[in-house]
Order: structure tokens, then sequence, then C-alpha cells
């Protein structure tokens, strides 16, 4: 069995880089959560700051 050991490292490169792709997902992810959650604030107010504000800003 010569191919074990090479294809027991295979198994583990392509292991680690699936493990990367997960966690890559999720941080990309949970960035667009907390994007989402800044944008909700801003749109209803929940941050102190009216629509009316920033409606201005943007339109400028």
């Amino acid at each position: 069995m010569p191919c074990r050991n090479e294809c027991e490292s295979d198994v583990t490169l392509i292991d680690n880089e699936r493990t990367k792709l997960i966690a890559n997902a999720l941080d990309r992810a949970s960035t667009a959560c907390l994007c989402a959650g800044a944008v909700a604030a801003i749109i209803y107010g929940a941050s102190g700051t009216a629509m009316s504000s920033w409606t201005l800003v943007l339109s400028a």
C-alpha cells in the first residue's frame, strides 16, 4: 500500500480547504447580518436618528 500516506495527506488538505470555505461563508453571513441590522436601525429610527435627517444627507 504505497498510496496510503499520499491519500491521507490529500484528504487532510481537502478537509482543511473545506473548513476554510465554511469559515469564510460564516464570516460573510455575519457581516451581512450586521450591515442589515445597521440599515434597519437607520430606516426605522431605532438609533435615535430619524429617516428624514438621513434623507437630507443622501439627497445632497
